[in-house]
């Protein structure tokens, strides 16, 4: 391979159709073309093939209520997750990200017509806020008439009573978004 300092071609030959090819040292080459190596793919198994009638693990569970299609795999999820935290979701966390809590957001959007209720405000995001507090009626959690769309910065004013700051982060997934600030 090296000669007086110059590394020189390796020289192979194509495994289909045995025609001669020539190769730096570091790129190992096998097939003169990619039309030899399809030719000589076509008709070989390829990869993981479930048994007749069975169903791979990662291919069930369609329609689930999240949307999400397939199974987790198993080797990453829960505990041999690597950022797995022993079960730390809070009960809001976890019924925030519940099928009916998105059902009962989706739903007061579409009853107030995606408008904030306080401004009139359309086209920016939205927030779904409960009239009588999450924590304090657990029994109205889900219940439309509970709800109401707000914009970011009148949903931060009604929450923490002032206006909101121009440099404050606030709302889902907390990303510095550019805000009408409250008039």
């Amino acid at each position: 391979m090296r000669k007086n300092g110059i590394i020189n071609k390796i020289s192979s030959t194509c495994k289909n159709c045995t025609a001669p090819i020539a190769y730096w040292h570091c790129k190992v080459k096998k097939y003169c073309s990619q039309t030899c190596y399809w030719q000589d793919k076509k008709g070989k198994p390829s990869g993981y093939k479930p048994t007749l009638g069975m169903t791979p693990w990662n291919k069930g569970l369609t329609g689930l209520p999240s949307g999400k299609k397939g199974k987790h795999y198993p080797q990453q999820s829960g505990e041999h997750h690597w950022n797995w935290r022993g079960g730390v979701s809070t009960e809001r966390h976890l019924a925030m990200n519940s099928f009916e809590y998105k059902a009962w957001r989706t739903a007061v959007f579409e009853r107030d017509d995606f408008t904030c209720q306080d401004c009139g405000e359309r086209g920016v995001t939205l927030h779904a806020d409960h009239l009588k507090r999450w924590a304090d009626f657990p029994e109205l959690r889900y219940d439309v008439d509970n709800g109401r769309t707000l914009c970011i910065p009148c949903h931060y004013y009604v929450t923490f009573g002032r206006l909101m700051p121009s440099d404050a982060v606030w709302g889902s997934f907390h990303k510095k978004e550019r805000v009408a600030l409250r008039p």
